[in-house]
């Protein structure tokens, strides 16, 4: 079964030294080669006759395994996104167009054990 918690909920569950603390050993795994994770993929889908001003729909993902924890990870993000131009060029800017004025994105976990799913959480951002 499937268990998700918001992000409100993970960090009533966890503390930062927690996370930085489960961090060190997964990073130590990806520079011996145990560790494995993907590029980040980043989908960027616009109306074609639009120009850039317009906001346009981005969909990131981004994967990896932890042989010491047993999981595996994806991550979703589904953005939408507009490129205002500025002195320096354009910039990517997300728009928190989600319920609540949110940013919308999922992470879900995998027992690289059994492939079941283990509880994962939705990332609902409020715009900061």
């Amino acid at each position: 079964m499937t268990l998700l918690l918001t992000d409100e909920e993970v960090q009533d569950l966890i503390t930062v030294e927690m996370c930085l603390e489960s961090l060190e050993p997964a990073y130590k795994e990806l520079a011996q080669g145990l560790a494995i994770s993907s590029p980040r993929c980043d989908i960027i889908t616009a109306d074609p006759q639009s120009a850039n001003q317009e906001p346009c729909h981005g969909l990131k993902t981004m994967t990896g395994t932890v042989s010491g924890y047993k999981v595996g990870a994806i991550r979703l993000n589904s953005d939408v996104l507009t490129w205002p131009s500025s002195d320096h060029g354009f910039k990517r800017v997300k728009v928190p167009k989600a319920l609540g004025h949110r940013y919308t994105g999922l992470v879900l976990l995998f027992s690289l054990e059994t492939g079941n799913s283990s509880p994962s959480f939705r990332m609902l951002r409020f715009n900061a």
